[in-house]
């Protein structure tokens, strides 16, 4: 299934994204970035 998680970089995101891949979706991202300067994890490679 493919998804659009939006906020992807924040934290609730940085960990939604690893799971949803784990389980084998496809995820899109999408993100404002407007607290870029605040890092809650690794980027998704």
């Amino acid at each position: 299934m493919r998804v659009l998680v939006t906020g992807n970089k924040g934290y609730i995101g940085t960990v939604l994204v690893p799971m949803l891949q784990a389980e084998g979706h496809e995820v899109v991202g999408l993100d404002s970035d407007l607290y870029r300067h605040c890092t809650f994890g690794e980027p998704p490679a």
